[in-house]
């Protein structure tokens, strides 16, 4: 089975370097284009099921992608697929974070193994929901799945199918607004097919160049 991986289109809280979490903010109008050039890029496939964070960004970029693509199935919300919760950092612009939270932002970019957010989750705990999410998917008979989720999420599940039990967080590969990335499921093991590719974002960058 093939699973898609799409991380929602650019928000008002990228702009600004204001953390997200589980909190939300709106899509910008880069963020609406994206994710219709996502849509576009996707109709190759013939997607069965699609899944998307219950997160405002994740299912306002899975709604425009399924509007695209009038054949495609409606989206269903899974909690699992959400960004990691940054507890009391979030809200807060990312020089706040720094200036009042130094060692633990410290750890965030250095040791991330180490680090669990303030009142949040660490990397461990993503790690865990995003396994559990595969288990569930390579159960299913759908051959072909989308799920629109968050950067360290999708950026944890590609380190997932490295094969280690502990993977080392520090090798995390970062994933652009509205990329795309391919998991491919044979006999329960994941292979990455294709990792946060954004191809098809060249046409909103010449726009802007």
């Amino acid at each position: 089975m093939t699973l898609i991986l799409v991380r929602h289109g650019q928000t008002e809280w990228n702009v600004l370097h204001r953390t997200q979490g589980h909190m939300d903010s709106l899509l910008t109008q880069r963020g609406l284009l994206q994710a219709k050039l996502a849509g576009r890029a996707i109709a190759q496939f013939p997607i069965d099921r699609i899944y998307c964070s219950d997160s405002g960004r994740a299912i306002q970029t899975a709604g425009i992608i399924a509007a695209t693509n009038p054949a495609f199935p409606a989206p269903l919300h899974d909690k699992r697929l959400r960004e990691m919760n940054f507890g009391e950092w979030e809200g807060l612009l990312r020089d706040q974070i720094i200036q009042s939270s130094p060692e633990e932002w410290s750890t965030y970019k250095a040791n991330p193994s180490a680090f669990r957010a303030p009142r949040g989750e660490s990397f461990s705990d993503l790690l865990v929901r995003v396994r559990d999410f595969l288990s569930d998917i390579e159960k299913q008979s759908n051959p072909t799945c989308l799920a629109v989720s968050h950067a360290l999420l999708i950026s944890t599940a590609l380190l997932s199918v490295t094969g280690k039990e502990k993977p080392d967080f520090r090798d995390m590969s970062a994933i652009p607004e509205a990329s795309i990335s391919i998991l491919q499921n044979e006999k329960g093991h994941w292979t990455i097919v294709k990792a946060s590719s954004t191809e098809h974002l060249r046409e909103l960058d010449a726009e802007n160049a």
